[in-house]
Parts: C-alpha cells; sequence; structure tokens
C-alpha cells in the first residue's frame, strides 16, 4: 500500500529480527493469533509491546515481549488505540488513544504504568523521533508554526526554517541529527509545491524538486486555513482556496 502497511485478513504478524549481512532471520514473539504491535530498543530487545482483544474489546499494554501482568489497560471496542515507539525518556513508550472524544498521545512508563499526556490541545499529524536514541522528540501538528518539539534548540531552529516561507504552507518531511538540515514542502500563492533543502547553519534554503513543474505561478490561487463551528458548536478545519 501507498502508507508501506500491509492489513491482512487474519489482523496479526509475527516479529523477526533480519541479519542484513547473511539474509539470516530469526522470529523474536509470535502474534498467536493476536493483532499485536512491538516496540524495540535501540539493542534490539524488545521493550514492551500491546495486544489488541477485538472479540473483548480491550486493549493491553505489557512489558517485554511476553505476556505478564498488563502495565495497562482500556476498552477499546473499535481498535483505537495504539503504541506508536519509545517515549521521551527510557523506559517509556508512546501511547496514541482515539477511543474517545479527544484524541490523546500519551508517555506511558513500562515499569509502573505511569502516564503523562503530550502535546496539549494541539492536533498531531505526525510523531517525531530521534536519529540516534528513537526517542520521541516532538510531532509535527495541524497548528501554526506547523511542529513542537520538546527540547527548545530544535524548536527554535524549527522556527527559523518556518519564518522563512510566510504565508505560504509549510511542512516538515525530513530532518537530519538536531534539526541541522531540513526537507520542507511549501505550497499556497504563487507556488504548487516546492521542496527545500534547508541549512540552519548558513541560513540558506535551495529548491530541490517541484512536484507539478507544469503549474504555473499564474495558475495557482491562495489558499487560506481556518477554523469555524458547525451548526452542533462541533470544530471544524477547513482550507479554503481562491481562484487565480
Amino acid at each position: 500500500s501507498g502508507s508501506g502497511e500491509y492489513i491482512f485478513t487474519h489482523g496479526s504478524v509475527d516479529l523477526y529480527r533480519v541479519d542484513l549481512d547473511t539474509m539470516e532471520t530469526t522470529r523474536i514473539a509470535p502474534s498467536d493469533g493476536i493483532a499485536k504491535r512491538w516496540v524495540v530498543s535501540n539493542d534490539g530487545a524488545v521493550l514492551a509491546h500491546s495486544e489488541y482483544l477485538q472479540q473483548e474489546g480491550k486493549w493491553r499494554l505489557y512489558a517485554g515481549a511476553n505476556r505478564s501482568k498488563a502495565v495497562l489497560e482500556r476498552a477499546d471496542p473499535q481498535g483505537k488505540i495504539r503504541v506508536m515507539g519509545l517515549g521521551r525518556s527510557p523506559g517509556t513508550v508512546l501511547v496514541a488513544d482515539d477511543s474517545g472524544e479527544k484524541d490523546l498521545a500519551e508517555e506511558v512508563s513500562i515499569e509502573d504504568g505511569g502516564r503523562h499526556e503530550l502535546f496539549g490541545t494541539l492536533t498531531v499529524r505526525h510523531f517525531l523521533h530521534d536519529r540516534d536514541s528513537n526517542q520521541l522528540i516532538g510531532a509535527t501538528t495541524q497548528e501554526e508554526p506547523g511542529a513542537t518539539f520538546f527540547d527548545p534548540l530544535l524548536l527554535a531552529r524549527f522556527k527559523v526554517a518556518r519564518k522563512a516561507f510566510p504565508g505560504l504552507n509549510f511542512e516538515l518531511v525530513s530532518f537530519s541529527r538536531n534539526l541541522e538540515w531540513m526537507i520542507v514542502r511549501t505550497d499556497g500563492k504563487a507556488d504548487s509545491g516546492t521542496y527545500w533543502l534547508v541549512d540552519i547553519g548558513s541560513a540558506k534554503a535551495r529548491a530541490i524538486a517541484r512536484p507539478y513543474r507544469l503549474v504555473k505561478s499564474a495558475d495557482v490561487g491562495e489558499t487560506r486555513r481556518f477554523a469555524y463551528a458547525a451548526g452542533d458548536g462541533l470544530p471544524i478545519d477547513a482550507i479554503l482556496t481562491l481562484p487565480p
């Protein structure tokens, strides 16, 4: 599929380790016919895993690869809770819970199940992890400036890149260690879509790709993102595209 994920009819997969030199595969943990997701630490050990029991409408989080006492258990009739990787600090994992009226992102300790809610009222698009440690460092968001980081230095560097493209829609696509280099995508106004390589050290940005080269600047209308309340008071996020 386009997302890189494949859905099987039985809804469960096993976890394997693959040696890229010898191509030898070793099964680390079986699914046992249960929909599971694993979190693996940098040394290759299974730090935690989750299980979704559809018939029971329950989701559980366990420390390690084996089933013991659940660290966390929640009702989940529609399969809306997922473990998304490592948390901000060692010994924690990131759990995304979309089962209620409000989407939650929580850092959960695998030792005692302690939880800490992350990102407040921000609407998360993608979670961001460190290139070396794989620990959670922030997230891209629907709200401006388009991303948030726990480290003030990383947030400051991102805001510098965002400030270079005023009036345009702005998306963080990829980044190097410590956000010294970023690939960002812009569009809006006279920009049908441009990928930029941003060098924070030299404060320069270079256009590297345009996915819609045949669309001229004069053909692109301005877009504006805004929010409004529906008839029942539900907040709606919308995009208005004006004619060129």
